[in-house]
């Protein structure tokens, strides 16, 4: 589904939603998933991971893992709310990324939604991104140096239905693109009285916050997450939203 949302002006930007809404996109296309396989990536990426491997295969990725294309496996295989055994070495969950060291590694990642949506989207896009608040500005950043004619912003939700905060994540990124600054503080009050935000909320008091707040941690990371087709996988890494170069390419 598609709802034309931009201003008049030179860059057509488009919203969509779920899998046949990445399926349509086209131009510049930032996929959005805020809980949480994005916000995986960009906390993996912050604490030095080197890039991530996407597939729509959990058994690909444990293929992978094998081979020695990667060092760790990371995602979930769900079903309208039900997780399935996976035997990777991380869920879903960004907590993984305050426990775990992944310093120099590259990561495999499998998931129903963020990682299915950047499959779904590939074929149609001149570029693409992986994004949730953590990346936000550096995205916006990244895209309006480069000016595209057109943007698709597809809000990923979950289990095939739309999720508040994906779609407030996907209206947010619109209003910057269109350089307009919303309330970040009604944002999150409007994320947190959404559909899934208590989904998220509940997990062990060790010291770190829940999945749904980290969600929230508006523009924690200076880099933007681009996706690229390298010798026939799509690739996640971390680049400068200025520069598009790679921020991890001499790390390690």
């Amino acid at each position: 589904m598609r709802v034309d949302l931009g201003a008049p002006g030179t860059m057509d930007i488009r919203i969509y939603s779920c899998l046949d809404g990445a399926a349509n996109a086209s131009g510049t296309v930032l996929v959005i998933d805020v809980y949480r396989a994005f916000t995986c990536q960009a906390l993996a990426f912050a604490n030095g991971a080197r890039k991530v491997l996407l597939t729509d295969d959990p058994e690909e990725a444990l293929r992978w893992k094998a081979e020695g294309r990667g060092d760790l496996t990371m995602g979930e295989v769900s079903h309208q709310g039900k997780y399935e055994e996976t035997g990777f070495d991380f869920d879903n969950s960004p907590r993984n990324f305050y426990h775990h060291d992944v310093s120099g590694m590259t990561l495999i990642q499998r998931t129903s939604s963020g990682v299915a949506g950047i499959h779904a989207a590939a074929p149609g896009a001149t570029a693409l991104y992986a994004v949730s608040f953590l990346v936000a500005e550096a995205t916006v950043q990244a895209v309006l140096r480069r000016n595209p004619e057109r943007v698709s912003l597809v809000a990923m939700g979950a289990w095939g239905y739309r999720t508040d905060e994906d779609e407030l994540c996907a209206t947010y990124l619109r209003s910057r693109l269109q350089e307009r600054q919303p309330d970040l503080e009604a944002v999150r009050s409007l994320v947190r009285a959404g559909n899934s935000y208590a989904w998220y909320e509940d997990y062990p008091d060790d010291g770190y916050p829940s999945d749904a707040e980290i969600g929230l941690q508006f523009d924690l990371c200076d880099f933007a997450i681009k996706v690229q087709e390298e010798g026939g996988i799509l690739v996640s890494r971390p680049v400068d939203p200025e520069s598009g170069v790679d921020i991890q390419k001499n790390s390690g």
